[in-house]
């Protein structure tokens, strides 16, 4: 059985250093980006999904995509 701490009290601080260390040993990263926009999860100790996406991850994709085409 595997148990997760999702409690940001325990890892590291500020949140953001999460990301590495904590959230991509199981999540994506637009879904971890996605959790860590959202205020309301994190003081839940992220207790449910994420309720909205940032489309950050998509935009960066499609700009590198855009210039590999235009090589």
């Amino acid at each position: 059985m595997l148990r997760v701490q999702h409690n940001q009290n325990l890892n590291l601080r500020p949140n953001e250093k999460m990301l590495r260390n904590v959230c991509l040993d199981c999540h994506t990263l637009s879904f971890s980006l996605d959790a860590l926009a959202d205020r309301d999860l994190i003081k839940n100790n992220f207790a449910s999904k994420p309720a909205r996406h940032v489309a950050s991850i998509e935009m960066a994709q499609q700009r590198a995509l855009e210039r590999k085409q235009n090589k």
